[in-house]
């Protein structure tokens, strides 16, 4: 249940929002028609990968006994027992935290530590199986896919110096490197966002409980949401197809059609000065080039009272309820029996002193900024929210995985959420940009991607 507080904060902040939303809707006018869509382009891959996506179950078997070895994005490999091959054939490499029927699900523990072999797949996998997917194995993931702990061997295809992002760091970087078509990852920060951004590869993230958690390693209720990585964007609807729950009801106000119209958040300097120079020159790139083809962009400035308070209470929130759902990790040393690196159990020791009360206060401050942007995205019927995926380009070295703080207000706010590589002149590593919709405008965002995709890259060549 929502906590009081979020009630009375949200109402306080939409009510002083409440004049200039409306005087945002009279400015941005009637709708008008986005660029003429020349029907012959061909909706292909965002970007230049480092290696093709393979068509064979062969290709995914050498490409893995070739390339891992460098790349070390996998963890256990599936039997190849059934030859399958076709280009529309998914290969599918499944995120260690995510259960696999006869594998072990190891959460990224170092060394891995004995466990018992997954009795059935997870809901995800056993859905994609159901319709004809191939799964390949299981890939790297940070330790309990958690940000702070240990980071694992995965390198970035691009550059073997530079981290592939994490804690989805196997999946982001099997598809980059061209060993499967499709990764499942997991999202409780920017774990599927940001390795996409690094890696180079689309991504999605749905809404939060779209697809259902069933035998994935759980670290937080109000965050946790799987996602998926492809090495094409259309690909990204095709999976959500297959494993989503029955499409929820749109969210109040969210119109069924598009209206060519994207927010320009403008976030308070905490989230800004993260931003790395060359982030910004994609973003303002990225909306250049959207611009061109017709798209039109309402800037809004998120209130500072509000969000300025949100970085603090999603570290409350995530660290609660991480020591909530690892509380066995903070039992006996822990660390001598090797079941847990002394650096994540200072993060889940760290999140075990938040109380109740703390806790509670800083649910209602995500609640209400929950809220205010749902509201923002559905009142004023913006298609999406545009935004940088990452702060800059893959940092160097494999010991940390990235800030992911570009991404945690939109997962915490439980809003889908696009990665599409945006090719910029002059620079050598991946980087794009994401777009975020209003809670179940899934649909939306997956429909508008291909085009958006055309647009930051197809369309200007060079």
């Amino acid at each position: 249940p929502t906590h009081p507080s979020a009630i009375f904060a949200v109402v306080a902040c939409m009510a002083a929002g409440t004049c200039a939303r409306a005087a945002t809707r009279a400015a941005i006018g009637p709708r008008r028609t986005l660029w003429p869509r020349p029907s012959t382009r061909r909706l292909g891959s965002t970007t230049t990968w480092p290696r093709r996506p393979p068509t064979t179950e062969a290709d995914c078997v050498l490409g893995i006994s070739n390339r891992d070895p460098h790349v070390h994005a996998w963890v256990s490999v599936c039997p190849n027992t059934t030859n399958t091959q076709g280009p529309d054939t998914l290969f599918v490499g499944v995120k260690d935290v995510i259960d696999v029927a006869g594998l072990p699900t190891t959460n990224g523990q170092r060394p891995p530590r004995p466990v018992m072999l997954a009795e059935k797949d997870a809901t995800i996998v056993s859905r994609l199986r159901a319709n004809g997917a191939v799964i390949v194995g299981k890939t790297v993931t940070t330790e309990f896919a958690t940000f702070g702990g240990l980071t694992g061997p995965t390198s970035n295809p691009w550059d073997s110096t530079r981290t592939p992002g994490g804690s989805s760091s196997g999946s982001a970087a099997a598809v980059a490197d061209g060993h499967v078509n499709v990764a499942l990852g997991t999202q409780t920060m920017g774990s599927v966002i940001r390795p996409a951004a690094y890696c180079g590869v689309p991504a999605f993230k749905p809404s939060h409980g779209a697809v259902p958690l069933d035998g994935v390693t759980k670290q937080s209720w109000s965050a946790d949401t799987l996602g998926w990585f492809a090495s094409d964007v259309t690909l990204l609807k095709r999976v959500y197809d297959l494993v989503v729950d029955q499409p929820p009801v749109p969210s109040l106000g969210l119109s069924k059609s598009r209206s060519g119209i994207l927010l320009d958040l403008r976030l308070p300097e905490v989230y800004r000065c993260k931003a790395s120079p060359e982030a910004l020159a994609c973003f303002t790139l990225a909306k250049q080039r959207l611009a061109a083809v017709g798209y039109r962009f309402v800037q809004l400035d998120a209130p500072e009272s509000l969000f300025g308070e949100l970085p603090e209470a999603i570290d409350h929130v995530l660290g609660f309820e991480a020591a909530s759902c690892y509380s066995h990790l903070l039992k006996g040393d822990t660390v001598s029996a090797g079941a847990v690196s002394a650096a994540l159990l200072a993060r889940l020791q760290k999140g075990a002193t938040v109380d109740e009360d703390a806790y509670n206060s800083a649910c209602a401050t995500v609640t209400a900024a929950r809220l205010w942007l749902n509201s923002a995205l559905t009142d004023l019927e913006f298609d999406a929210l545009l935004s940088p995926s990452a702060t800059g380009f893959a940092p160097k070295g494999l010991g940390a995985t990235g800030d992911p703080w570009v991404n945690a207000v939109w997962t915490l706010s439980h809003l889908p959420a696009i990665h599409l590589p945006c090719h910029v002149p002059g620079f050598s590593l991946p980087i794009g940009v994401q777009l975020v919709g209003a809670k179940h405008s899934d649909h939306v965002l997956l429909a508008m991607a291909p085009d958006v995709a055309w647009a930051l890259n197809k369309a200007h060549p060079g």
